[in-house]
């Protein structure tokens, strides 16, 4: 059973055409999240993300539900300046000016999958994320988006291919070929730009499966200091749409199918997920780096929003 941290609910934003349309929850487009880093003065900066697609098909206002009960906040164009990915990553990052103003807190960068927490498949640890690894997604199903308040729904996958930069995936004639986790986890309209969470490891399931590799594969698990208390959020990336390969259809005559000329989209089951580290490279920016300079060497408010 999946233990999902409350406090990640509570960061997911809906996005929209414009303001009217987040208060009547029409118009609507994809989801995104919020996540949040602190400079060493203590000072909390906030971001909204989703993909580049979202934003580029005019969805570019935000609504997220109020940790307090209240009314969902909604957040304007005016309110972000929504910057590309400089290489062409399918994500689209905004510094959120005056988060105070706001009752959320986002997700920790600290949670960020890094590359070095790849490991291959016999490898287990606590952190490490292997092929064949647990994850779940958070965001929008258009079948029961919520109209008034946010309703995210939770969909869980296994991670299938791990990204490559030599090979990347073509899923869009729109987007450029992806640097991108293959997912055995279906993505459909409202889910792009939902956050995708590795399922950490757990006490009985690595004494399971460790001894599993030892009995009888051989393969030594090393001891390890483990807290089954410590369950940290891990997040693997950006869910972008799912995998539809083109495959040529077949006509029947006289029962006997025989192929045609047409070909039709398939749905493979699929998602890709844009790594967490082309979320940090955005965040590193030129743009995104002097907006938190400026808000920085303003004089210091009360940033977190109770």
């Amino acid at each position: 059973m999946l233990i999902i941290v409350p406090s990640i609910f509570e960061n997911i934003c809906y996005l929209f055409a414009d303001e009217s349309s987040a208060l009547t929850g029409e118009k609507f487009g994809g989801t995104g999240f919020l996540v949040h880093r602190r400079s060493e003065s203590g000072r909390r900066f906030v971001y909204a993300g989703t993909n580049k697609h979202v934003i580029d098909e005019g969805f570019t206002t935000i609504r997220v539900n109020r940790t307090d009960g209240g009314d969902p906040d909604i957040i304007s164009p005016s309110k972000l300046d929504w910057i590309p990915h400089k290489d062409g990553a399918d994500v689209f990052w905004a510094y959120v000016d005056e988060p105070e103003k706001y009752c959320f807190e986002g997700i920790n960068v600290s949670h960020f999958l890094r590359k070095d927490d790849l490991k291959p498949t016999h490898t287990i640890e606590p952190s490490a994320v292997n092929v064949g690894g647990d994850v779940y997604m958070v965001g929008r199903f258009s079948g029961s988006p919520g109209k008034l308040t946010n309703r995210p729904v939770v969909r869980s996958g296994i991670v299938s291919q791990f990204p490559d930069p030599l090979e990347p995936i073509s899923y869009s004639s729109t987007i450029d070929p992806q640097e991108a986790f293959l997912v055995e986890m279906h993505s459909i309209e409202g889910f792009s730009g939902s956050p995708v969470f590795h399922t950490q490891v757990g006490l009985t399931s690595f004494l399971s499966v460790s001894t599993v590799l030892e009995r009888f594969y051989n393969i030594p698990v090393p001891e390890l200091e483990f807290d089954p208390s410590d369950n940290p959020i891990r997040l693997i990336g950006i869910d972008a749409g799912g995998c539809r390969p083109w495959q040529a259809t077949q006509v029947r005559d006289n029962g006997v199918p025989y192929p045609c000329q047409y070909e039709v989209q398939s749905h493979s089951g699929f998602a890709i997920v844009i790594p967490c580290w082309k979320i940090e490279e955005l965040l590193l920016q030129d743009t995104l780096a002097q907006w938190i300079q400026e808000a920085n060497d303003k004089p210091a408010i009360e940033q977190d929003a109770k």
